[in-house]
């Protein structure tokens, strides 16, 4: 699995919880999925691993960059979504609020079997 997919499964993750608490235009939605996903697959690239997160109702950088630039930023709804998600070589993980796990995909394991279809899942 190269670096795009990564990134891309990332981004979709994120942009359906955004569809989940915020009542927004599917176009704002796709906007930030785009940017997100280049700004991850950025990040990746250059540091190996990437940490997204909202934390204590505030997101890092990257997520604020993405926010902003689909103006999905000043939505009130959005800081309900409490995750941080680590990716990593080999896992893509997401930590609640409290840091207990909710969903992982292994992405050694996809490699080796070589599966087109990637999903995450749901651990509890």
């Amino acid at each position: 699995m190269n670096d795009d997919n990564i990134s891309t499964i990332a981004a979709n993750w994120w942009a359906n919880k955004i569809r989940e608490t915020t009542p927004s235009t599917e176009s704002k939605i796709g906007v930030f999925k785009k940017y997100l996903s280049v700004l991850i697959h950025d990040n990746y690239s250059k540091n190996g691993s990437v940490t997204i997160s909202i934390r204590n109702d505030v997101p890092n950088r990257i997520l604020i960059e993405a926010l902003l630039n689909a103006k999905l930023f000043s939505n009130k709804y959005i800081w309900q979504c409490r995750y941080e998600m680590k990716i990593t070589p080999n896992l893509i993980s997401v930590y609640d609020q409290y840091g207990c796990l909710q969903e992982c995909l292994s992405v050694w394991f996809t490699r080796a079997r070589k599966c087109p279809l990637l999903y995450f899942n749901i651990i509890i």
